[in-house]
């Protein structure tokens, strides 16, 4: 039997069909276009070609497939309906470094160096009356002197003909779904490297010391804790203020999160504090952090005019693979913006 549709029925195939790769492969779809449901991998791929060039004579069903599968069309429908999942993995796995930090747009792949204003440091004063309003100065915080850059991550995937004619994306959505969350993953080390780094700022020392009052170099108990909302208080902005900063999150390593969970239920802090998990902290680490809303300090770097945190493009595999793929990609990096709003705990 030879598969044949008129215009009208491809173009409500093509349209259905990156949410029917989404759903067959486990995405949450919002509101799936009505055909989502009903199509398969071999049904697209023909319409993918005949949608490109009409059915030749001596064309048969399989045939049409296979010239549908080396389509751009089918690539792209492949790789849409892969980004929901990818996106979707990745969210779930980055949910906790992602509450803490903020994103931090950068041009190229090129080194950079991130300035910090001092957002705290701008002071109103008070007016008299008929007294002329103060022209402001922005005052820059001590940043990261240390250049950082973004790493690009990435994965080709593919789905054979034999996985096409049996409609079976099992391998596919494992590969996609673990990518995404490899992604995060990826995200996660890098930001615990900025936190453990220790960098160098731009006045000349280093993120973290006594004298910065953003050290509390004891393991996590009730009156660490304290001490360390009380830094986060008392700490001096640039422009001299006091900080004034409410802890917002305790990021911690693994072998202290039940600790730090029962520290803050039993303190009755829980509802205002945090807890964040960074695997790759080394033991008993935790840091302390003022919301990033009022003091930014870890940044997470995104590629500037990237509409997504990952992409999933249309990937040509090699020829003898008898496969159509996708490459799925992430462009990071993280870096520590200030020494203000954190305080770093624990003997590590």
């Amino acid at each position: 039997m030879i598969y044949e549709t008129t215009p009208k029925q491809n173009a409500e195939i093509l349209a259905a069909a990156a949410d029917s790769v989404a759903v067959a492969i486990g995405a949450r779809v919002k509101n799936p276009h009505p055909l989502a449901v009903g199509l398969n991998l071999k049904t697209i791929a023909q319409t993918c070609a005949l949608a490109t060039q009409p059915r030749r004579d001596w064309e048969t069903e399989m045939s049409v497939m296979g010239r549908g599968m080396n389509t751009d069309l089918f690539g792209k429908t492949l790789a849409a309906g892969a980004r929901q999942l990818a996106l979707q993995t990745y969210d779930a796995q980055a949910a906790e470094h992602l509450t803490f930090t903020v994103p931090f747009d950068v041009k190229n792949f090129n080194p950079v160096e991130i300035v910090a204003a001092d957002a705290q440091g701008v002071a109103l004063e008070l007016l008299g009356e008929n007294a002329e309003v103060a022209t402001g100065v922005a005052i820059l915080d001590a940043g990261n002197a240390t250049e950082v850059r973004l790493h690009t991550f990435a994965k080709n995937v593919g789905v054979s003909r034999r996985d096409v004619v049996n409609d079976d994306l099992q391998l596919f959505s494992a590969f996609v779904a673990g990518l995404g969350g490899s992604a995060a993953r990826l995200e996660a080390e890098l930001v615990a490297k900025a936190l453990e780094g220790n960098p160098l700022m731009d006045d000349g020392a280093q993120a973290f010391a006594e004298a910065h009052n953003n050290v509390e170099a004891v393991a996590l108990d009730a009156e660490a804790l304290g001490r360390a909302m009380a830094k986060l208080r008392n700490q001096r902005t640039p422009g001299g203020q006091l900080a004034g900063l409410r802890a917002r999150f305790l990021v911690v390593a693994p072998d202290v999160e039940f600790l730090a969970r029962q520290l803050l239920k039993d303190s009755g802090l829980a509802d205002v504090v945090v807890v964040a998990v960074l695997s790759n902290l080394p033991e008993g680490r935790w840091y302390l952090l003022a919301d990033p809303l009022a003091c930014p300090v870890v940044a997470v770097l995104r590629l500037a005019g990237s509409t997504s945190r990952i992409l999933v493009e249309p990937h040509k595999m090699p020829i003898h693979t008898d496969s159509a793929g996708v490459r799925v990609r992430c462009d990071t990096g993280a870096a520590l913006v200030r020494r203000q709003g954190i305080v770093r705990g624990g003997t590590a």
